[in-house]
């Protein structure tokens, strides 16, 4: 297998999927999703991602404070980056369908 770095915005092009609008009504989707952000669970949920991308950046540094390659630290540091994003991705799925639903609303 050939080593080769990523393209300098690739990270760029993953953020840029969760920011893709599509002509949206007010379906099904965005008012479950609402309805899901009011609930306890999301909030412990939403929290518990919250958690995780903090111990994601907890498990580089222990990387970091033991010594480990540049190379394995770059690894590693494009992972974390890459599975934060889609964390976020996740919560902001709820979050824009919670403010759709409630700026028609109000």
């Amino acid at each position: 297998m050939v080593k080769q770095a990523l393209r300098p915005n690739y990270l760029n092009e993953v953020r840029e999927l969760g920011t893709l609008k599509t002509d949206k009504k007010k379906d099904d989707e965005d008012i479950h999703l609402h309805s899901l952000s009011n609930h306890k669970g999301w909030k412990i949920l939403n929290q518990f991602i919250d958690d995780l991308k903090t111990g994601l950046d907890k498990i580089n540094q222990m990387k970091i404070d033991s010594g480990a390659s540049f190379e394995e630290i770059g690894q590693n540091s494009i992972v974390i980056t890459m599975t934060k994003s889609y964390l976020t991705l996740i919560q902001n799925k709820v979050n824009d369908s919670r403010e759709e639903i409630e700026g028609e609303q109000g």
